[in-house]
């Protein structure tokens, strides 16, 4: 005997995941269109030489002499009490790139895209960038549910591969383990690279010791109301890293507290990066990559 609620729920449950992958599709088919038409109008490696800092150039010192470069003095060796010395770098060369999407249920939030589809967008911008200048590129995703490494290669497919394979990851109701993160990235990248993080950074983050290996670079995405959120009075917050709701009074006196705490948080973030010597850049979801780095 077969019963036939049985049935309704398999028939359900197929119907589910068949809407489940066309919503993933049009995503990554959305993404990945927006994407070509905005690098279709930049330069090859535009974004790289944008976000490339002179880690992967600087080759050593060397005694300063009259006719030199002096864009190229190195003024600390004078404030050491040592002669001037001038930095000297190599010829332009290939360039690891691996770029890390983590990704977190706080990101299913943001207007008029939100934050999860921003990380994929700008995770592929600077993937695409980066095959199109003739570097090899590395796509890294890091869910609580789910980790994403793909091996280094230099096509266009393969970056389209990384972004179907990033839609495919549901972050909503999950958290990420920032020391989880940086164990994970100094254990799979194992040549040094130009490595570009892509999140909200909500979580505290230690980077010295992925710092330390590779040159790093964090994308800092954000919605405009979490920088300044204005009074809804009483209002249901649904949590989407754990889904927990509650319903509070958030007056404008509710939202001053809230915006001093995110500014504290800010704050100590920045000052991490930059003592890792860390290059960072926000990126709101109303505008794209390009604009953030004023290209």
């Amino acid at each position: 005997f077969e019963c036939p609620l049985s049935a309704a729920f398999a028939k359900l449950s197929e119907d589910a995941k068949r809407e489940e992958k066309l919503m993933q599709h049009n995503l990554v088919a959305k993404i990945l269109s927006r994407v070509k038409k905005e690098l279709a109008a930049s330069s090859n490696g535009q974004i790289l030489s944008k976000i490339k800092g002179e880690g992967f150039d600087f080759a050593e010192l060397v005694p300063y002499r009259v006719g030199m470069d002096a864009r190229k003095i190195y003024w600390n060796s004078l404030a050491k009490g040592g002669d001037l010395q001038l930095k000297t770098f190599y010829e332009e060369r290939e360039v690891n790139v691996a770029v890390a999407a983590l990704l977190s249920g706080s990101q299913r939030f943001g207007e008029p895209i939100q934050k999860y589809e921003k990380v994929l967008e700008s995770a592929a911008m600077i993937a695409f960038d980066a095959v199109r200048s003739g570097n090899p590129f590395q796509g890294i995703g890091m869910c609580e549910t789910e980790d994403i490494v793909t091996a280094p290669a230099k096509s266009p497919h393969a970056v389209e591969k990384y972004v179907t394979a990033l839609a495919k990851i549901d972050p909503l109701h999950t958290q990420i383990d920032p020391g989880r993160v940086t164990e994970k990235l100094f254990k799979v990248l194992r040549k040094k690279s130009l490595l570009v993080l892509v999140s909200d950074f909500l979580e505290p983050y230690d980077l010295r010791k992925i710092s330390r290996k590779h040159e790093v670079v964090a994308m800092i995405v954000r919605d405009r109301f979490e920088r300044e959120p204005r009074a809804l009075d009483d209002t249901t917050f649904h949590d989407p890293e754990t889904g927990a709701e509650r319903e509070f009074w958030f007056d404008a006196k509710t939202a001053q507290a809230y915006k001093a705490a995110y500014r504290k948080h800010d704050k100590k973030l920045l000052n991490h990066f930059m003592k890792c010597g860390i290059a960072s850049y926000y990126l709101y979801t109303d505008k794209t990559l390009l604009s953030a780095l004023m290209i």
